[in-house]
């Protein structure tokens, strides 16, 4: 009976982590994405200030961004974050981030998020969706703490995105 008890806890905890992850209902990824108005701002404004926080954010914008397009108002840029478990090295969570801009609007969308290994000895996890790590050297409580970071990485970058985009848009008028 305990033990039926512990595997139905262990089920349920493990469910509710999953429906915390933002999952898009028709390509069934994890997808971070939100439309934010910013009155009055103008296109080219919010396009420069997308770019300052991708050179601000990342060390190189420059290796990070993959297309910039002022015309189409978009920055498309694939990166890393890392991942520890137990302070140790547990590799690294690659994603591609996208801001598009209009007039008094912008969208980020971050998605296809992966695990790839590092120099530790674990292996690649694979996509994040998936309810097990795509190797055998990651347990379930361990890609459940690397998904765990992930998460809390991603919001922050959001975050982050969010609030530079804001200020430095009032500040800009």
């Amino acid at each position: 009976m305990k033990v039926s008890f512990l595997i139905l806890a262990i089920f349920l905890s493990f469910s509710a982590f999953c429906q915390n992850l933002p999952i898009d209902s028709a390509s069934h990824k994890i997808t971070y994405t939100e439309v934010v108005d910013i009155p009055d701002a103008k296109k080219d404004q919010l396009y420069s200030l997308a770019k300052e926080w991708f050179a601000r954010t990342y060390n190189s914008s420059q290796k990070v961004l993959q297309v910039q397009d002022l015309e189409a108002g978009k920055l498309i840029g694939k990166a890393l974050s890392k991942s520890t478990l137990k302070g140790y090295d547990a590799g690294y969570v690659k994603y591609t981030i996208s801001v598009f801009v209009k007039d008094g609007k912008y969208k980020y969308e971050i998605t296809d998020l992966a695990h790839e290994k590092g120099s530790s000895t674990l292996g690649s996890g694979g996509a994040l969706e998936n309810s097990k790590a795509g190797t055998m050297s990651i347990m379930g409580k361990q890609w459940a703490s690397i998904k765990t970071q992930a998460d809390d990485q991603m919001r922050t970058l959001v975050s982050s995105l969010e609030l530079a985009m804001k200020q430095k848009a009032k500040e800009d008028f």
